[in-house]
């Protein structure tokens, strides 16, 4: 099949879910094109990738006809207007089955941040609210797929996870006095960057250290290296550097609901994990990891302080790998993934 799929913005982390998914088709022998808006280039992260290839930022009129006129169906990205708008228009111009992938509470989201915005100017609330009711409307009216249990239990639809290539196991770096943790990804307000770095400071005395893949703050500290933001290649090579990866989602917005890809990518690395114990969290890690409440300044010292012990950060960093090639390689994926194609080409 040739499928085409659209995203709200080509510069945040739809584009990552759309590689994701990328992958698991082409373990299933589809082609892949990727479209949407942009107000500049590609996602940093895939920017100059294979993928990248496969992507087109800001189409014409002409590119989405040639588009519709190639696939064999279109996926819509998230349930946001710029890609269930630009997939639904295909799919009914052309003929070819739309499916939604939802892999974060977009439409819970929107009307909270509707509520909140609005909630003193009801005119403008009552028709915001309108075009959300208009998006969810169409939303339920869509075969769908979601990244993890908990938005399941929301919207239904078939489980297909994020996905990532395995690579060999990486090497352990070598045992010292210093344990190097690690925050990758983009430091956004639900993610608990702050909650990490009241920990790392706690524990800066007896040798912890903090990178953080983000442009340094005012108030960095001497024991935190900021890396600024980094490729998808850049930041599995950082990996391979760091002791413990730390996952300190938490319990608001869109942190209940959403599989944190940073967390894949260390399972497969063999990284050891200390997370949130959140829904989508505990599903993926299972006890392969430690976790600890969210918003958890003190939990987060505990579990660190117990993977002091590098045989410990071993142990589970092994454990996690190994749950990672049961759950989350392409072939794994893409087992889930075909059993939604047949019912959208009937």
């Amino acid at each position: 099949m040739n499928i085409a799929m659209a995203v709200h913005d080509m510069q945040n982390n739809a584009l990552g879910r759309a590689f994701s998914l990328a992958l698991a088709t082409d373990e299933l022998g589809h082609e892949t094109r990727v479209v949407g808006p942009s107000s500049g280039g590609l996602w940093d992260v895939l920017a100059g990738t294979a993928f990248a290839e496969r992507c087109q930022v800001n189409p014409s009129r002409e590119q989405l006809s040639a588009l519709g006129d190639w696939c064999d169906a279109v996926i819509s990205v998230k349930a946001l207007p710029d890609s269930l708008r630009t997939a639904t228009d295909i799919g009914r111009r052309f003929g070819v089955p739309v499916v939604l992938d939802m892999d974060d509470p977009d439409l819970e989201v929107l009307r909270y941040t509707v509520h909140q915005r609005y909630r003193k100017r009801r005119l403008r609330r009552w028709r915001a609210s309108r075009g959300v009711a208009r998006l969810a409307s169409t939303a339920r009216s869509l075969s769908t797929m979601v990244s993890n249990p908990m938005l399941q239990e929301m919207y239904g639809g078939v489980l297909v996870p994020h996905c990532r290539r395995p690579g060999s196991p990486r090497p352990f770096p070598d045992v010292s006095d210093t344990v190097t943790v690690g925050f990758i990804g983009t430091p956004r307000a639900h993610k608990g960057l702050n909650v990490l770095r009241e920990a790392v400071t706690a524990l800066a005395p007896v040798g912890f250290r903090l990178v953080v893949t983000a442009r340094p703050p005012a108030d960095g500290r001497t024991w935190e290296k900021w890396t600024g933001p980094t490729s998808l290649d850049e930041g599995l090579r950082l990996l391979e550097s760091l002791d413990v990866v730390v996952v300190p989602s938490l319990s608001q917005t869109y942190g209940p609901y959403q599989l944190p890809v940073k967390l894949i990518d260390a399972m497969m690395s063999g990284v050891p994990v200390v997370a949130s114990d959140l829904g989508p969290i505990r599903w993926a890690l299972g006890d392969a990891g430690i976790l600890v409440p969210p918003g958890s300044s003190s939990g987060l010292v505990t579990a660190l302080s117990a993977l002091s012990d590098p045989g410990r950060r071993m142990e589970l960093g092994t454990a996690g790998r190994r749950r990672g090639l049961q759950m989350f390689t392409p072939e794994a994926v893409a087992v889930e993934l075909a059993k939604l194609f047949p019912s959208v080409s009937a």
